[in-house]
């Protein structure tokens, strides 16, 4: 398959109108898609942030100037950021870490690369696991599915199965169900 294409964009409404501007002029061709660089933008929204969780976000770009450094002395994301990248690391990015400049002679530099890929190694380690329904959509996301027409469409078994996983139908129908109980006992009459 051919390689997707890359724009490397800041999070704030600058980069997505950018970045939205970019793929407009490639009339949303299916191979492009987000670098994010994740620096530290305080003038960028929470709403803003989100937004790239609907775009195709391949890459993560971590420059070094990303980071700050914890009480301990140790390199992390601002709050911010870490959520947004925990949430990406569910669509599968790729992270690229920005590495110390050319001119980077003294060794505190290149250790600083270490710890915050080690850094970043923890925050994928430590992703709790996937509910039952994230489990269950994750083969989904990002993908346009054609309605299914049970009685016109001849289904194979493995469509079946797939709709007997699905746990928000069966939390939904046991919810009807207890309302048509509810209102039917309290109209007085027996339950069927």
């Amino acid at each position: 398959s051919a390689s997707p294409v890359a724009l490397r964009v800041p999070p704030g409404s600058r980069g997505w109108l950018a970045w939205n501007r970019f793929r407009s002029l490639c009339d949303h061709h299916q191979r492009l898609c987000v670098a994010l660089e994740l620096v530290a933008d305080k003038t960028a929204t929470d709403k803003e942030l989100e937004r790239w969780l609907a775009e195709p976000v391949r890459f993560v770009v971590l420059p070094s100037e990303a980071f700050i450094l914890n009480r301990s002395g140790y390199p992390v994301l601002p709050k911010r950021n870490k959520e947004l990248l925990l949430r990406l690391f569910r669509y599968k990015v790729q992270v690229i870490l920005g590495e110390p400049s050319s001119e980077a002679v003294n060794r505190s530099e290149h250790e600083g690369l270490q710890q915050r890929l080690a850094y970043v190694a923890r925050l994928f380690q430590g992703l709790p696991e996937m509910t039952q329904a994230e489990r269950f959509s994750h083969s989904h996301l990002d993908t346009l599915q054609a309605p299914l027409q049970p009685l016109a469409d001849n289904l194979e078994s493995e469509t079946y199965e797939l709709f007997e996983t699905d746990p928000v139908k069966y939390a939904q129908y046991e919810e009807a169900v207890f309302l048509f109980l509810k209102d039917r006992l309290a109209a007085g009459r027996s339950a069927p």
